[in-house]
């Protein structure tokens, strides 16, 4: 009788150990999953502050071109690098493309006022973005614990 107690105990605790491997599985892969999504959250975040960037840099422009005589030359970038000389034969109007490759006539303040527009809204998605890191960041530490707690103690 003793050794059928003995065999149920280790069965017991081979079904429990097989379990927690299980689970020590599961939560692996859900870490490794988070990990992979707070990378790409955090690119996302990288990418959307260099466009605030040249957004915020644009703006500064627009307000420049106001004080910029018309005839007055200036430097117009073809490509990274290459400029072109060109006079400034209207500075009150200008090309402004808004997507699709649909460029509009805009005055310089409302142009400005249309990339003020699109940075306060990337502004918002950066606040949401950065709430989602720091959610799945909380999420990541407590699945680090659990598993700290799953692995075989030496």
């Amino acid at each position: 009788m003793s050794s059928t107690r003995a065999w149920r105990k280790n069965s017991t605790q081979s079904a429990s150990k097989m379990a927690d491997e299980q689970k020590m599985q599961e939560l692996y892969v859900e870490f490794q999953l988070l990990t992979q999504h707070l990378k790409q959250l955090q690119q996302q975040q990288q990418i959307l502050a260099q466009q605030m960037m040249e957004m915020a840099s644009s703006v500064q422009s627009l307000d420049e071109i106001s004080n910029v005589k018309e005839g007055t030359e200036t430097l117009v970038p073809l490509s990274s690098g290459v400029f072109a000389k060109a006079k400034l034969m209207d500075t009150k109007n200008l090309v402004v493309n808004v997507g699709a490759d649909v460029a509009v006539s805009k005055t310089a303040s409302q142009a400005k006022e249309l990339i003020e527009k699109q940075l306060h809204d990337s502004d918002q998605l950066n606040r949401k973005i950065s709430s989602q890191i720091e959610k799945f960041s909380r999420k990541a530490v407590m699945l680090r614990s659990q598993l700290k707690e799953l692995l075989p103690q030496e």
